[in-house]
């Protein structure tokens, strides 16, 4: 399920079927399909550590921060442990989200147009069949 973060009412979401094994790239096509967005503006996914004191109001840098095609910044401050983003081609959305690493402590968010600050939540909900 993807839900717009901070919509209001109603609440703007997708329940798509993907295999897990589609790799963040191809995901970021798939959602601009299932939202009927003309890839015309710059993304990023995120993977969080979801806090175990959810008052926290110092969230942790990201564990993982993934862009298409990134280049080193050199300053080493923007998630991946302190490192530059990684390449979303090189990670499939099981690695995000199945993996015992990562699995129910860990939050993917995608942001699509970052002027607009516009977020998106990516939750699974489950497999479905293989056929």
């Amino acid at each position: 399920m993807v839900q717009l973060y901070n919509t209001g009412d109603p609440q703007i979401t997708r329940i798509l079927s993907v295999p897990p094994s589609l790799t963040c790239d191809k995901f970021h096509t798939v959602l601009q399909v299932a939202f009927g967005w003309t890839e015309s503006h710059a993304h990023a996914s995120r993977l969080d550590e979801i806090p175990a004191n959810k008052c926290s109001r110092y969230p942790k840098p990201p564990l993982l921060y993934l862009q298409p095609e990134p280049r080193s910044s050199g300053l080493g401050f923007s998630g991946n442990g302190g490192t530059d983003p990684l390449d979303e081609a090189d990670f499939s959305l099981a690695d995000l989200l199945e993996k015992k690493r990562y699995k129910v402590t860990t939050r993917l968010r995608y942001e699509y147009d970052m002027g607009d600050g516009w977020e998106r939540i990516i939750l699974l909900l489950g497999r479905g069949d293989e056929g």
